[in-house]
């Protein structure tokens, strides 16, 4: 009934775990980037005294902040791909659906 763990199976796949944390770090750093520019330009439209571009910014931040980011994943790499024939690599979709989400919490 007792579980062990197994650490072999880890030092045998040592190096798929090494480029999957590179992978994630170099991921995140890039998203971080892009969504600091985007989430400038919706602060900015948000503070403006222009309804009609405070409303934009605000349905945004309310969709972007209550969509679960797994799901925006799987819109952006599968939804984009099915509806309107755009298909991006996987570092892409990854990049895009994280700078959205990150840009709405800005």
């Amino acid at each position: 009934m007792g579980y062990e763990l197994d650490l072999k199976v880890i030092w045998d796949n040592m190096d798929a775990f090494v480029l999957a944390v590179q992978m994630t770090l170099v991921l995140s750093a890039v998203a971080m980037l892009v969504a600091l520019v985007l989430g400038l330009v919706i602060s900015l439209l948000r503070i403006s005294s222009a309804w009609y571009l405070q409303a934009p910014a605000r349905g945004y931040i309310n969709f972007f902040r209550g969509a679960p980011q797994f799901v925006l994943i799987f819109w952006v790499y599968y939804g984009l791909a099915m509806m309107l024939g755009i298909k991006f690599a996987p570092f892409v979709a990854g990049v895009i659906s994280l700078s959205m989400q990150y840009a709405a919490s800005i």
